[in-house]
């Protein structure tokens, strides 16, 4: 069984490559932009903060900027390919579409933490199978580790799958849930699994309250609720028809 990561790296590399290269002219632009911390109904984006990439053309990067997306045009230009074949290689040649970004001296401190470890691109060689087999300069490392400024300090706990060669993930309980899923564990092999290796699922699926929350109501002081914060955006009245039988007159006020 191949290993769901590096699939996952390699669709992702090859639609990039697609939609850059072969069916866009090289005419056409592509900028970076910032998710919004929330969507237009006022719910958190569970990309908060994330980059990803998009058109520029004037209705398509209005209506992104009009649901919160911030463009990175500058300082990070556009992504896409060399305008003639002789040109000198840019950064999109040479590591894909990640490449005006990271190969930028102020790139790699816009990515966020959370994008960094959902990645995974704290492994080196992770890191190099979503950029063509490349680090760009930008970016240190000691070993197989990549030095991103965002995780100076952090001690990451990552739990791999023994069954597959690249899957892996920060939280033990995808963990359980890829063994039982893909490789049917049951809940036994999953507690031996856990005995074996030191793992103690039953801690890290509560971690956090996710099964058991605790709620003290004693000597606890009284406080309103704060509103939900506003979205920036625009807003949009719709004006809707009147609904009447047919035939029936209009009822003056």
């Amino acid at each position: 069984m191949m290993a769901q990561g590096v699939e996952a790296d390699e669709a992702l590399i090859s639609a990039a490559r697609q939609m850059f290269q072969g069916n866009r002219r090289r005419s056409e632009r592509v900028c970076y932009y910032r998710t919004p911390q929330r969507r237009t109904d006022g719910s958190k984006h569970l990309q908060a903060g994330w980059i990803t990439w998009g058109d520029t053309q004037d209705s398509i990067k209005l209506g992104k900027i009009m649901r919160g997306y911030i463009p990175l045009e500058q300082p990070f230009g556009y992504i896409r390919a060399k305008l003639r074949d002789e040109d000198p290689d840019a950064p999109f040649e040479t590591y894909g579409h990640w490449g005006p970004l990271l190969a930028h001296p102020d790139g790699p401190r816009e990515m966020p933490k959370e994008q960094v470890l959902a990645y995974h691109w704290y492994d080196a060689n992770r890191l190099r199978a979503s950029l063509r087999g490349q680090i760009p300069a930008t970016l240190k490392g000691k070993g197989n580790m990549v030095l991103w400024p965002q995780l100076a300090g952090a001690d990451l706990r990552i739990f791999a799958c023994p069954e597959c060669s690249d899957w892996r993930s920060l939280e033990a309980i995808f963990l359980a849930r890829h063994l039982r899923v893909w490789h049917d564990y049951d809940r036994a092999d999953i507690i031996a699994f856990g005995t074996q290796y030191g793992i103690d699922f039953a801690t890290e699926i509560n971690r956090e309250g996710r099964v058991i929350q605790t709620f003290a109501f004693e000597d606890v002081p009284a406080e309103e609720f704060e509103p939900e914060p506003e979205v920036a955006g625009f807003t949009l009245d719709v004006a809707r028809p009147e609904r009447r039988g047919p035939g029936r007159p209009r009822k003056e006020p």
